[in-house]
């Protein structure tokens, strides 16, 4: 079975931290992670009402 982390936030991103897209990868592969995907929030368009409450769920 593949170890594998398929939802990843970057920097760009709000639930993300500060580490740089280097430090993410060094990091999986010191854990043995085969495969990472990097996800983030898309723009939302003004009429969207977002139901977090730090009003977070786009970049």
């Amino acid at each position: 079975m593949q170890k594998r982390d398929g939802h990843i936030h970057t920097p760009f991103c709000p639930h993300g931290t500060n580490d740089t897209l280097r430090q993410y990868a060094e990091e999986a592969l010191k854990k043995g992670f085969e495969s990472i995907t990097f996800t983030e929030h898309a723009p939302l368009p003004p009429s969207f009402t977002d139901p977090t409450p730090l009003k977070d769920s786009a970049m």
